[in-house]
Parts: structure tokens; C-alpha cells; sequence
């Protein structure tokens, strides 16, 4: 599976989004939108983003001299889900 998936992210019709958890995961390329991780069920949920947001992220950081290659937006938190059952 993870060769597949590898083959897909050399073609550039998938990103490899590397994990400080410990496992990478895959998404489809040319999505823009963000990642929200679930910090007690561990789900990773898709949340669209307006361009105006990346851009002004990426001109901040441009701003203070760095060169942006790609965006990737990570909120951590807990889900609906979960937060219903407190």
C-alpha cells in the first residue's frame, strides 16, 4: 500500500504530510485546505480554508525573509465528537 501511495506522491497526485506522531499520512494534491488532529480520538478531519488565509500566512512569512515552498495548516484540539462526551 505505502509503495503505492509513495508512487503517487513522486507522480504529484498526493502529498506525504509527515506526522510528529509518528505516522505519515496521505492526502490528494492540489486541495488546499487544513488539518484538524483530534488530540483524544486521534482522527485527523479536513477543514476547507479561504485563500486569503494562506496568503496571508505565506506574506508573513516572507515578510520576515523566509521562502515559502508549500502551506500546510495543522490546528490540534478536540473533535465534536469527543467533546460531546465530556
Amino acid at each position: 500500500m505505502y509503495r503505492n501511495l509513495n508512487i503517487l506522491v513522486d507522480q504529484g497526485e498526493a502529498s506525504r504530510l509527515e506526522s510528529s506522531r509518528g505516522r505519515d499520512r496521505f492526502d490528494r494534491a492540489g486541495y488546499r485546505h487544513a488539518h484538524f488532529h483530534c488530540d483524544t480520538c486521534g482522527m485527523v478531519y479536513d477543514l476547507p480554508v479561504e485563500n486569503e488565509m494562506l496568503i496571508s500566512t505565506r506574506q508573513a512569512a516572507e515578510a520576515a525573509g523566509h521562502r515559502v515552498l508549500e502551506e500546510q495548516v495543522d490546528l490540534i484540539g478536540i473533535c465534536t465528537e469527543c467533546v460531546g462526551t465530556d
